[in-house]
């Protein structure tokens, strides 16, 4: 069976990183304010829920991301 979600790893300045095993979709846009936030659709493997998180991009706290090349837009 093919695995139709994707994989994200955000990586924090603090040396830790938030691993995302089920995305269904994944983007950086901007924001109102010229501010730029990654924004994550993934399915909570713990909770069997859809969510979606977002990550700001305009503070020292998120050094990076990497996303499968599948998703890769940017």
């Amino acid at each position: 069976m093919e695995n139709k979600f994707m994989q994200v790893t955000v990586f924090l300045a603090s040396g830790k990183t938030f691993h995302f095993k089920s995305v269904k979709s994944c983007e950086e846009v901007e924001e109102y304010n010229d501010e730029f936030a990654l924004i994550i659709h993934y399915h909570g493997e713990k909770t069997g829920k859809d969510r979606a998180v977002r990550f700001s991009l305009m503070n020292d706290n998120i050094i990076g991301y990497a996303v499968d090349e599948e998703m890769s837009e940017f």
